[in-house]
Formats: C-alpha cells, structure tokens, sequence
C-alpha cells in the first residue's frame, strides 16, 4: 500500500469515486463517494472534506485535523476510525445522515493549554465514541449541537471543562460517565 494525498485547488472541490486501499491518506478540499480503506487520515488546509451518501472511509489508526478551521461533513455516508480523532482549533463536523464510529476524541498536542472552540453539529444519524472525549488543561470549549433525528453517544469518559450541549426535535445526547475536570 502507498500513501495517498488527494488536494483540490483553492476554492474547488475533487470528487473522488472507486474503491481504494492506501497506508495513509491526506485530503484536503475532497468529496468521497466511493469506498476507501486507509492506515491513518489527515484532514489538511482550510478546506471541506465530505463523505457522501452510500460512500465510507474505514481508517484503521488516527483522523488529524492538521491545520485550524477544517471542515468534515458526512451526508449519508460512513466514517470509522478504530483510533483517535485528533482536533484542532475552531474545527467543524457535521452529521447530517449515516454514522460516524471513531475510538476517542482529544486535543491536538499543540493546543494542550488553550481551549479548542469545536463544533459538533449532528442532525441525523449516530456519532459514536467507542473510548472517552477528553480535553484541554482548561477545557476544550467545544460545542455539541444535537437535532432532528440525530445522536451523540459516548461509550466511555466525557470530560466536561467549558462544553456546550444542546438538543432540539428527537436528537439524544447519552453519555457513558462524565468527570468534571478537562483532563
């Protein structure tokens, strides 16, 4: 297996369709609607990466946000990541449809003492956390948006530091155990 970088020009999105196994991927401005396995995954730039409906991204180690302000959205598709995602700062998912698996969420090392200011926007499907959510000496800062038919589950630890957390229409927010540092 190789290492895949798949990056759409400023501004314009690649639409990537077939099947493909890779030992790393990296994407930026990228519309999956294919079926890719992959070693690890890193989200880089400023851009969107999407994953459409009836498409999945199976990836065996960590997702990375590797830059601040990067955008995933799955429409119907399937995300599982059986290692951690890795945020950054001022990051946003979004779960309109489908599933999202991924083994735990934390903080970029970089931003160890800072909050991280996420949102996790879910108005339909199932975002689980195999593992526990943990954050920053300071809390993350996150924001859990719940809606529509949507859920938000959490198998393990949450850590509740300066999160927000809302629900609207049918969308659950279930999680396993809190504790109350960000750590």
């Amino acid at each position: 297996m190789s290492m895949v970088a798949i990056t759409g020009a400023s501004g314009v999105t690649d639409i990537v369709t077939g099947i493909g196994n890779s030992a790393s991927l990296t994407l930026t401005n990228v519309d999956l609607k294919g079926q890719f396995s992959t070693g690890s995954v890193a989200l880089q730039g400023g851009g969107n990466t999407t994953i459409d409906a009836g498409a999945t991204l199976d990836d065996s180690g960590d997702l990375i946000f590797s830059n601040y302000y990067q955008s995933l959205s799955v429409t119907g598709g399937s995300l599982n990541v059986a290692g951690n995602l890795i945020e950054n700062y001022g990051d946003t998912q979004t779960l309109t449809g489908g599933n999202i698996t991924v083994g735990s969420i934390e903080p970029n090392a970089g931003i160890s003492n800072g909050y991280s200011y996420n949102s996790y926007s879910i108005s339909g499907g199932i975002y689980t956390v195999t593992g526990s959510v943990t954050g920053t000496l300071y809390g993350s800062g996150d924001q859990f948006n719940v809606s529509g038919n949507g859920s938000f589950v959490v198998d393990g630890s949450m850590a509740l530091g300066s999160d927000g957390f809302t629900t609207s229409g049918f969308g659950s927010i279930e999680l396993a155990s809190v504790t109350d540092t960000a750590n």
